[in-house]
């Protein structure tokens, strides 16, 4: 696992360094362009702080450009590694060894395997998709028929700056980038203890050690339930406060986002409740 990490490590830092690279070249490009032609790449801005809002968009853009080279940058030492230093095993240990699958029937395992995981990362990735096509879509119409109406829903939120077409941006880049962010960090950490306690289940699993078995995965919904109950809570009560502390750079879309993440907090009660009514509970 020695050459796996090392290249999580390249790739991690590649993807700081050439993200935040990126980044501040691509504002300072468009900043440039600004203030030379007024416009950022061809947009007409009306202040400085309007040329800013323009430049967000590019600027993102360029962090994940710098994703991308963070994945081939761990591809690349991967590939160095193995042209170096080779795979590790000795003569005698190949000789040893079992002869290998043949190719075709390791490429069908390989698909066997492979496929469903696939098919499931699309299926999450294609629903973030028709979410940002169809959230999209209806802010545009909201803006576009009453603007009105959409500022005074977010009671003075949405900042006077901003164009009508930049608002549906500003909305869902609010809801996105913080109350999802937020969101999204209780199952980061109820995930790590389903998977921490993977070997042990599988091991029971084989072994047909059914109470055991039971035991483990009480005791993993218990604790689910500790950090679920106190999360749910916080999100909801103090979604203002916890957003404000994290960004706090970013007072209005902390704002459009506090009300936003308060119903977050909701999905985590029922998941509490769900794990309330199942046997670990009981008795």
């Amino acid at each position: 696992m020695f050459p796996t990490a090392l290249s999580q490590m390249a790739e991690a830092l590649t993807k700081l360094g050439a993200g935040i690279a990126f980044s501040i070249w691509s504002i300072n490009f468009c900043y440039q362009d600004y203030q030379s032609t007024g416009m950022v790449l061809g947009i007409a801005a009306s202040s400085a702080q309007h040329a800013l809002t323009l430049t967000l968009p590019y600027a993102a853009a360029a962090a994940v450009f710098g994703v991308a080279m963070s994945t081939a940058a761990g591809t690349v030492y991967l590939t160095l590694r193995q042209m170096i230093a080779g795979d590790g095993f000795t003569s005698e240990q190949l000789r040893c060894s079992p002869p290998p699958m043949a190719r075709r029937h390791l490429a069908a395992s390989l698909l066997k395997f492979a496929l469903p995981v696939c098919l499931g990362a699309l299926a999450v990735n294609l629903t973030s998709v028709i979410d940002l096509a169809s959230i999209m879509k209806r802010l545009a119409v909201a803006a576009a028929q009453n603007p009105a109406a959409l500022y005074g829903s977010h009671q003075g939120a949405i900042p006077d700056t901003l164009a009508i077409s930049e608002i549906p941006n500003f909305l869902y880049g609010s809801y996105t980038s913080m109350a999802v962010t937020i969101f999204n960090l209780v199952p980061a950490i109820t995930t790590s203890f389903g998977i921490s306690a993977l070997p042990i289940i599988s091991a029971l699993w084989t072994q047909r050690k059914m109470p055991e078995l039971r035991r483990n995965i009480e005791s993993v919904l218990r604790l689910t339930a500790l950090i679920v109950l106190p999360a749910g809570l916080g999100m909801s009560v103090m979604s203002g406060p916890i957003l404000g502390m994290i960004f706090s750079s970013n007072p209005a879309e902390v704002a459009v986002a506090t009300p936003l993440l308060k119903v977050l907090g909701l999905p985590l009660y029922l998941l509490l409740w769900r794990l309330q009514s199942t046997a670990c509970f009981r008795g």
